[in-house]
């Protein structure tokens, strides 16, 4: 008789921002489309995996247990980051986001944990690439994927 938990699908695409608690054993994860803060008492399974890009697969997940308290608030509030202008790719970058939202998503988040915030510094990087007309446009998508897998592994790649 096999008592190993059963995978649950309650979303059939996952989008950034979806959540991956981890099941008993840790290979077949439990699938959620709603954003829920680790550790919070209505979360029967604590999550474990955030979903920060289009990409789904394991190794482009961000495992919230690999990075500090200040760095899992930020990466759950950076779920409701959109863009706000047509032009976000060649806007400023400040312009650019719905900053006011994530930050009063951290605060919300922060309340809610009774955090106390410690003083953290965060990195963005913007990408604004130069692409030659020669480009082969089916070649940037795999060039990207590959960059993400890379960036996720180093390690603190929250959005």
């Amino acid at each position: 008789m096999d008592l190993a938990p059963t995978m649950a699908v309650t979303h059939s695409i996952l989008a950034p921002g979806s959540l991956l608690p981890v099941s008993l054993d840790e290979k077949r994860p439990v699938i959620q489309s709603e954003v829920e803060v680790p550790g919070s008492p209505d979360v029967p399974d604590e999550p474990r995996y955030l979903v920060v890009s289009p990409y789904t697969d394991q190794e482009h997940l961000l495992d919230l247990q690999t990075v500090d308290t200040e760095n899992q608030l930020l990466a759950l509030a950076l779920v409701h980051m959109t863009h706000l202008r047509e032009d976000y790719a060649t806007a400023p970058y400040l312009d650019t986001f719905n900053w006011d939202e994530v930050i009063e998503s951290l605060r919300a988040l922060a309340r809610k944990r009774d955090h106390a915030w410690k003083e953290t510094s965060f990195y963005i990087v913007a990408f604004r690439s130069q692409i030659p007309p020669t480009t082969v446009y089916s070649d940037l998508g795999v060039l990207d994927k590959a960059a993400h897998v890379e960036a996720t592994a180093s390690g603190g790649f929250l959005k």
